[in-house]
C-alpha cells in the first residue's frame, strides 16, 4: 500500500489491514472493476478494515498524487514496490493478502521465444481457494 510519508503508520515495521481503520482509502469506482473492488471489499472486512474512500480514481499516477497531498493511502500492486514516489511510502500489508486473478490462454502448438517469460511471470505463488475450487469442479 501507498501512505503520505507524514502518517504515522510510515513508522511501524509491520501494518495489518485493520491498522487502516482511520486512514481514508483512494479507490477505484467499483464501476471500473466490480469483481476486484468486491473481492478487495471483503478481504478488508474478514481483516478487520472497513474502508472510508476519500476519492476514487483510475490512474495509478493520480492515485500516488492523492496520496501524496495527504488524501489517505491507496493499495497498489507489489511491482510497484520499487518506484519512488515523492512523498510516498510503501509499505507491505501483513496477513491476507489482496490478490488479482487472472489467466492466459494459448494454444499449446504456438512456439513463441516470449511466451515462457509471460508464463512464468504471471504464475501464481499461492493459487487462491476460488481458483482450487473452480479447478476441482471442471475437472469432476
Amino acid at each position: 500500500m501507498a501512505l503520505p510519508e507524514s502518517h504515522t503508520l510510515c513508522k511501524r515495521r509491520s501494518l495489518r489491514l485493520r491498522d487502516l481503520n482511520d486512514v481514508p482509502l483512494i479507490s477505484i469506482p467499483k464501476k471500473l472493476h466490480p469483481r476486484f473492488y468486491d473481492n478487495v471489499y471483503s478481504i478488508c472486512v474478514e481483516e478487520g478494515f472497513r474502508p472510508t474512500i476519500a476519492q476514487k480514481v483510475t490512474t495509478f499516477a493520480e492515485a500516488m498524487a492523492m496520496v501524496a497531498d495527504g488524501v489517505g493511502f491507496a493499495f497498489t500492486h507489489e511491482c510497484y514496490s520499487h518506484v519512488k514516489w515523492q512523498g510516498v511510502v510503501i509499505k507491505n500489508i501483513e496477513g491476507q493478502p489482496l490478490m488479482i486473478e487472472s489467466a492466459l490462454v494459448f494454444r499449446k502448438e504456438i512456439r513463441s521465444t516470449v511466451l515462457p517469460a509471460i508464463v512464468a511471470a504471471l504464475q501464481i505463488k499461492k493459487k487462491p481457494a476460488s481458483v482450487l475450487a473452480f479447478r476441482r469442479k471442471a475437472a469432476g
